[in-house]
């Protein structure tokens, strides 16, 4: 259990840094000052997503992690279920948020590959490595 859960944390960890990096460009990229408007400081556009997304995605994977045992041992397969619902939900809300971003839609897609993998690969691989620990 602790080691799903461990696992979790590392890949919310994983996604928190690559949002920080993706978000900022997504913020920046999105917003063209009026004239005379001053434009948003990149460094407290990105710590301020560091933080956010530090606390978004750590908590998701440690969700995420803490129902990893209970749905592997409920279908006797370890992670297929699992990572087949987590593909599905990442590219559900893809999709959908692409499509309401506009010119900047490839930043959603790259987020969206990246959890479908941080967590419907990686945190069952991490988690069953980490049973022998």
């Amino acid at each position: 259990m602790m080691q799903s859960i461990l696992a979790g944390w590392v890949a919310g960890y994983g996604v928190a840094i690559v949002f920080t990096l993706v978000g900022t460009m997504f913020v920046m990229a999105s917003r063209r000052p009026a004239e005379g408007q001053v434009f948003a400081n990149p460094l407290a556009v990105g710590v301020a997503l560091s933080i956010g997304g530090f606390l978004l995605w750590t908590l998701v994977g440690l969700v995420l992690g803490a129902f990893y045992p209970a749905i592997a041992d409920a279908t006797g397969v370890p992670s297929w279920p699992f990572t087949g619902g987590v593909v599905a939900v990442a590219a559900l809300v893809t999709t959908g948020v692409s499509i309401l971003a506009g010119r900047v839609w490839w930043h959603i897609v790259v987020l969206g590959m990246l959890v479908a993998v941080a967590f419907g690969v990686a945190l069952p691989v991490l988690a069953e490595r980490g049973d022998g620990l």
